[in-house]
């Protein structure tokens, strides 16, 4: 493997994936990202390390304990798109994107959108409604 300020835009963005999946934080954030990162979220901006610490820890509020899947990976230059999905007990995100720019074996800034919200099963029963299977057709 390349070393850190050597690494190209793939490896730093698989790296970032594979860390972020096994729920390794805080290795992810050292040796991924610049320390004056700067994430521009839904939720704020955010700066250095801590910042990222803090953007993180929303989501993990927000979606605990998340299962994730990524559903679209790219990457041009120095620029890598993610999108992905998540679930977590009776919420959701279907909408998730993240965008880095890579420089120098270091993510320098990243954006994130995401919407969490009830899910499916979860909104119908909030609005009073039972999910029912489907209808059945008898043959005459």
């Amino acid at each position: 493997m390349n070393s850190p300020d050597t690494r190209s835009t793939l490896e730093v963005f698989q790296d970032h994936l594979q860390k972020r999946l096994s729920g390794d934080v805080e290795e992810d954030i050292s040796q991924n990202y610049a320390r004056d990162i700067v994430v521009l979220s839904n939720h704020g901006t955010f700066r250095g390390h801590a910042g990222l610490k803090q953007s993180a820890g929303i989501l993990d509020r927000l979606l605990p304990n998340a299962k994730l899947k990524y559903t679209c990976k790219l990457t041009e230059g120095e620029v890598a798109f993610l999108e992905w999905i998540g679930a977590s007990g009776d919420k959701q995100v279907r909408d998730g994107t993240d965008t880095f720019l890579i420089r120098d074996g270091k993510i320098l800034v990243q954006t994130i959108h995401y919407t969490v919200c009830l899910s499916e099963k979860q909104a119908l029963e909030q609005a009073g409604r039972k999910l029912e299977p489907a209808d059945k057709t008898e043959d005459h």
